[in-house]
């Protein structure tokens, strides 16, 4: 996979209409994504 392939890959996994306000459960799934992302245990 490309580098924009990826970029939009990550975007569209982020994006929710839901928001990722803090505190919000939206917040932990994108952080629980992103931990993942860089190979860190969520």
């Amino acid at each position: 996979m490309d580098a924009a392939s990826s970029l939009q890959a990550d975007v569209l996994a982020l994006a929710t209409p839901e928001g990722r306000m803090v505190g919000t459960p939206g917040h932990d799934v994108a952080r629980n994504y992103l931990l993942e992302r860089l190979g860190l245990q969520p």
